[in-house]
């Protein structure tokens, strides 16, 4: 999901909880958790 702000467009995951977070945030958060491709 995607909204345009008064700094520009943002991105928005919601989580299965409802919860809406900022796309980026979860990413950098959560980026190790991803299995790494061998």
């Amino acid at each position: 999901m995607s909204e345009t702000e008064a700094d520009g467009q943002r991105g928005y995951c919601i989580l299965p909880d409802g919860t809406k977070v900022d796309e980026w945030d979860y990413f950098r958060e959560n980026w190790d958790k991803v299995p790494s491709e061998k």
